[in-house]
């Protein structure tokens, strides 16, 4: 149980309390929030072999067919996966046999790899015309009639125009790769009559160690795109460099992204069946706990600032007015002063600090002493040397209805008491004429300046505010 007692008043006991709670705080952050863990994203993996198949089919042959993004997808997808080490084989605008022919190419490059003690990661990249027909995955080559045919579309016609996704992700999953990326762009309406029955978007995609993203949700349809790259394409783009970023959290971003350029008419969607998590750059990604602790220890520190420092500041509320008085000392004072300030009573007039341009005090029925000594009313800046330490006394005069301003006769400001109004009557308006004379009270007017000093050399500028009661 922790106890403060001493010269602290509550607001001091309070903020020592949550500096010690701030203590425990970050010692708990550092112990669990920042345990320096060896993880496996944290070091580059010097046995990995990366490998890319990426496809983009946009000139296709018949009416109504082309797309606008596919090869700036492709083109955009190779430059980035060069960037990140991954050995990559492009198709642009693939026939059925070309496809067939590469993919074999893909597969043999893959396995001498893994012959030679590598871990293989394969990535599978497809933009174009994609359709799934009773269930089944399909990737529409450029050259496909089936865009022409008139007569109903048997499933020997879809076998035998178009490449089965299944039997792509069935050859791959013989690779024994560590983990199996495909990224599927496509998912776009198909001019091909007598498909409504049986065609949607892409069904799901259910085999182990695979990684699937779909540019929009299993049985839905995508758009093309107005830009230089479909909108999934742009976004995996944008943030598959990131570091520390997990497959997971890079198409989390994607799908925030997509959802929020569409709409909400595209939505993309993920299948996780990998066991491993894959980084396409490992490092340890800026923890959100670092920005937590900032914001703490700048709470906390404004706190202990304002504690420590500015230690004998108490707060009073005067009509919405903040009185930031290093004034009254004696707490018994300062509760009656906010006591009396929140009824209305008994206050007289403000003091304006018009150095520091603020309402520093409220006058009621008490002398005030200002000066640079802790236990003066108003007490100024110790390292204000032209201030003395008691400088002069300000009042409310009740019987004469007035303000009043004295230095002490026998001890009397080192450097004097000027008032702006006796300054006037000097030649040429110098300040020099408005010294106070000390032991005579000098009585003020509301809004008229008096300065602790002489005001051509350092004098520090107050006034009064007279009190307007309701």
């Amino acid at each position: 149980m922790i106890k403060i007692t001493g010269k602290y008043g509550k607001i001091e006991r309070i903020s020592v309390l949550l500096f010690a709670l701030f203590i425990i705080i970050v010692f708990l952050l550092s112990v669990y929030g920042f345990e320096n863990k060896e993880q496996e994203n944290t070091k580059p993996n010097e046995n990995l072999a990366k490998f890319a198949f990426i496809i983009g089919n946009q000139d296709y042959v018949g009416r109504d067919a082309d797309l606008n993004n596919p090869i700036n997808d492709v083109n955009a997808m190779e430059e980035k996966l060069h960037a990140l080490d991954f050995t990559t084989i492009k198709l642009k605008n693939s026939f059925k046999h070309h496809f067939d022919l590469r993919f074999k190419e893909f597969i043999k490059l893959v396995r001498n790899s893994k012959r030679e003690g590598k871990q293989i990661v394969t990535l599978f990249f497809y933009a174009g015309h994609g359709i799934q027909f009773d269930n089944i995955n399909y990737i529409v080559p450029v050259e496909t009639e089936l865009f022409q045919q008139s007569n109903p579309i048997t499933s020997q016609d879809i076998r035998r125009e178009l490449i089965s996704l299944k039997k792509v992700t069935n050859k791959l999953a013989t690779l024994d790769s560590m983990i199996n990326i495909v990224i599927l762009d496509a998912c776009r309406n198909l001019p091909i009559e007598g498909l409504e029955a049986h065609s949607g978007g892409w069904a799901d995609v259910v085999q182990a160690d695979f990684f699937v993203a779909f540019g929009t949700g299993p049985g839905a349809e995508a758009a093309d795109g107005n830009g230089s790259n479909g909108l999934f394409t742009s976004s995996i783009i944008q943030y598959i460099d990131t570091k520390g970023q997990s497959l997971s959290q890079l198409f989390q971003r994607v799908r925030k992204d997509v959802i929020e350029a569409s709409h909400g008419e595209q939505i993309p969607q993920d299948s996780n069946r990998a066991t491993v998590d894959f980084y396409f750059i490992p490092g340890k990604k800026t923890s959100y706990l670092w920005q937590l602790f900032l914001i703490a220890f700048l709470l906390v520190s404004s706190s202990v600032w304002f504690v420590f420092y500015h230690k004998k500041q108490k707060v009073a509320w005067v009509t919405g007015i903040d009185l930031t008085s290093h004034i009254m000392r004696d707490k018994v004072h300062v509760e009656e002063m906010v006591s009396r300030s929140r009824l209305q009573k008994n206050i007289t007039g403000y003091v304006k600090d018009l150095k520091r341009k603020k309402v520093i005090c409220l006058i009621y029925d008490k002398k005030l002493t200002i000066g640079r000594d802790p236990s003066c009313n108003i007490h100024l800046p110790d390292d204000e040397k032209y201030v003395s330490r008691f400088h002069c006394d300000l009042a409310w005069d009740n019987e004469k209805q007035r303000f009043w301003l004295e230095e002490s006769l026998n001890k009397p400001a080192a450097n004097g008491t000027y008032s702006g109004a006796l300054a006037e009557k000097g030649e040429g308006g110098e300040f020099g004429e408005g010294k106070i004379i000390p032991g005579q009270r000098y009585y003020l007017e509301p809004g008229e300046v008096f300065y602790l000093a002489d005001p051509k050399e350092k004098g520090w500028p107050m006034t009064i505010i007279k009190h307007k009661s309701n």
